[in-house]
Order: structure tokens, then C-alpha cells, then sequence
């Protein structure tokens, strides 16, 4: 089945849209989804939206409109609740919003293989150890040497705790 928006890509997601009681069903190519349900609500014409009416707005948006696998049936709430997929096609009929859950679960969405606190914690060390060593140089450079001397006693009881 053909995308009924755009009448090019072939049609992976079902959105129900429900309006004033009316049902609307439409089949979507994951692009068109994205660009017709997954947008963020425009703001109003004079440019302010105070928060609460921001996440009003939004609510009101995800109870109308809701993303449904077109291969299996699987809605996007489902998922949310149950934490898997009905099928593998639901990995696109759900895209972006997916990424969003991993990014806010994980933090990225890329594998970098199986990490441990003790790992974060010690690349969270040489990370701020660069950019003190970094400074440091800067603070030389520039001759500001009361700077570099603080950055130079930081760095040295950054080295000292990290042992």
C-alpha cells in the first residue's frame, strides 16, 4: 500500500486521528508520520507560550493522534506499556520516537558496547584532567600564571583523588 500523503513510499505506519468525536485513519511512509504527528506544536502567533499551555497543547496532541504498526497493529502506547515491539517493522513505524526513549534512557542511541559505572566515573575523570591540562596551557600561553598556578593545583589534586 502506497503512503496516502505523499503517494511515493510504501506505507509502514496507521495514524488515527481523532477530532470532535470524528475518526480519521490515515496509512503513512515513517516521513510523512514524522512530518504530520511527530512535530513539535507550533507556537502562537504572537511568539509566547507559557509551559502550561505548551504541555496542554502536547497532551491534547497525543491523546488525538496515536501511531499504529501497520504490519501488526501495535500501537504506540502498547509498546510504551508492554516495553516490545509486536513485529519488526514497528523499529520504523515508531522511528523517532523510539530514539527519543533511548537517547532519554541511555543517553545515545549508538552501542558503544557494555559500559560499567566504575568506567563512566574514571572516562568522566580524564575528560575534566584534559580540559584542565587544556586550560592550563592556555592560561601559560596567555601568561596568566595566577590562573595557571589554581588550574595547576586543581589538576594536581584531580591526580592525586583519581589514584
Amino acid at each position: 500500500m502506497l503512503c496516502e500523503n505523499c503517494k511515493i513510499r510504501e506505507a509502514k505506519v496507521t495514524l488515527i486521528e481523532v477530532k470532535n468525536g470524528q475518526t480519521k485513519i490515515l496509512h503513512l511512509c515513517p516521513i510523512c508520520a514524522e512530518k504530520l504527528s511527530l512535530g513539535l506544536p507550533e507556537k502562537s502567533a504572537s511568539g509566547s507560550e507559557s509551559p502550561g499551555e505548551k504541555a496542554e497543547k502536547e497532551s491534547r496532541i497525543e491523546e488525538t493522534r496515536e501511531l499504529v504498526c501497520s504490519t501488526c497493529g501495535t500501537t504506540f502506547s502498547e509498546f510504551a506499556k508492554k516495553g516490545r515491539f509486536g513485529c519488526p517493522d514497528c523499529y520504523s513505524a515508531f522511528g523517532d520516537r523510539v530514539k527519543e526513549i533511548l537517547e532519554e534512557i541511555h543517553g545515545s542511541t549508538l552501542y558503544r558496547g557494555r559500559r560499567y559505572s566504575t568506567d563512566r566515573k574514571v572516562s568522566e575523570l580524564l575528560k575534566r584532567e584534559k580540559e584542565l591540562e587544556e586550560a592550563l596551557e592556555r592560561a601559560v600561553r596567555e601568561e596568566n600564571f595566577e590562573e595557571a598556578a589554581r588550574i595547576r593545583d586543581e589538576l594536581q589534586k584531580l591526580r592525586e583523588n583519581g589514584k
